[in-house]
């Protein structure tokens, strides 16, 4: 190794030189090692990058704690049985998943009203609905993913009734556990989406069932704080392109992410609580914000 040339880390942005299956906004999927898998990397660009009217800069370090995050929800969810294509953390920004046949929709959860839900049924901000309100949409981004109903799905031989019955039984585990596992970090789950996959015990397509797959972590929920009532995730208009930043950081905080030394080294993160909370609080820039600025990219011009 010469004086110019430098090592290089997992936690880097350089892609390793591997099939690529495919390439989202916020993941590459790669051929995995091992037979039947993929390996998911987790990318650092803004959930919102696709969109031409908001041209947002990278968010340095977002991938490794969704990484992170992933992992520690879907180890969650395999004690509680509740299968799912997650097998194991590869390194700071990758990790081994089972293949499954993606299913045309993915299922939107809804615990409390924002956004656009508002907006179809007059809705007040942050309303809290009677109760879960599930979704189907079809992956259709020309289209934005448009709701569906289970006759749709049923009629163009998506599914099945018994299996869309499954589906919801699972949804509704899952969802009473992931509220409770953010209500005990002071957060309130008010919206998050869940894909499924078909996984087939033999060569007879009738011999399937269906595994939770795809991610759930930071760029999939929007989330809010108990006590302030604000958002803390990075697609709420209420808070600055700074304050979403550091929401996103102070989640991950909450859920003991930025406790693993080796993480906090790597995004050389600074988690002051005090200043974190009255970022949140007053949506102004403070000496914390600041400093965690560079980790996540500067806020465009």
């Amino acid at each position: 190794m010469t004086v110019e040339t430098q090592p290089r880390f997992f936690s880097e942005k350089i892609q390793p030189r591997r099939r690529n299956v495919f390439e989202g906004v916020t993941k590459c999927i790669f051929e995995g090692t091992e037979p039947d898998t993929f390996i998911l990397y987790f990318k650092d660009n803004h959930p919102l990058s696709s969109s031409e009217s908001q041209p947002f800069n990278d968010l340095s370090g977002k991938g490794v704690i969704n990484n992170r995050f992933s992992e520690m929800i879907y180890k969650r969810l395999n004690e509680i049985n509740i299968e799912n294509h997650f097998m194991r953390r590869i390194n700071m920004r990758e990790q081994l998943v089972r293949i499954a046949e993606n299913l045309p929709f993915y299922i939107e959860i809804h615990n409390k009203a924002c956004e656009d839900f508002c907006d179809r049924f007059g809705l007040e901000k942050y309303d809290q609905l009677p109760e879960m309100i599930t979704e189907l949409r079809f992956k259709n981004k020309n289209e934005k993913n448009p709701v569906v109903s289970p006759q749709h799905l049923v009629s163009f031989g998506v599914t099945d009734h018994d299996e869309l019955d499954q589906l919801y039984a699972t949804v509704q585990r899952i969802n009473d556990f992931l509220i409770g596992q953010f209500t005990a970090v002071n957060l309130n789950l008010i919206r998050y989406k869940l894909e499924f996959g078909r996984i087939y015990a033999s060569d007879n397509p009738m011999d399937s069932r269906l595994i939770l797959i795809d991610e759930i972590s930071l760029d999939t929920c929007r989330v809010l704080d108990i006590t302030s009532q604000k958002r803390l995730d990075v697609y709420s208009t209420d808070l600055s392109y700074q304050a979403g930043v550091v929401g996103y950081h102070e989640i991950a905080r909450r859920f003991g992410i930025l406790n693993d030394q080796s993480v906090k080294s790597l995004l050389e993160i600074q988690t002051d609580e005090s200043q974190t909370q009255k970022a949140i609080d007053s949506d102004t820039p403070t000496t914390a914000e600041v400093a965690t600025a560079p980790i996540f990219g500067q806020a465009p011009a």
